[in-house]
């Protein structure tokens, strides 16, 4: 269940998928479900997934899209799917080090 709520969660995203319009915030709310599920929600979480969901979300916040903008929330978010090894996230977090000083 947890791979089809990404993949729907990317559909709203992209909003290219016929009879599935463009919608940020319920995208956000699909990825942040998936985040916080519990193995009470019946959802199994990919953990090759769920880096990627991090970075996404970090991104959403970053940028504003579904969600209020929060650097510190996307900060959160883009540190742990760098400690999970995603690549991109810790290229990301690199930049960002480089550019603004430390995260915290």
């Amino acid at each position: 269940a947890g791979g089809a709520m990404v993949c729907l969660a990317r559909m709203y995203q992209e909003g290219v998928v016929v009879g599935v319009p463009q919608d940020l915030a319920e995208a956000f709310k699909l990825f942040s479900m998936y985040i916080t599920a519990s193995s009470e929600d019946r959802i199994v979480r990919d953990p090759e997934q769920l880096p990627h969901v991090h970075f996404t979300v970090g991104v959403c916040y970053t940028n504003g899209k579904g969600v209020e903008m929060d650097d510190e929330k996307a900060c959160e978010h883009f540190e742990i799917a760098a400690e999970m090894g995603y690549v991109r996230a810790m290229e990301f977090c690199g930049i960002n080090s480089r550019m603004y000083g430390d995260w915290d």
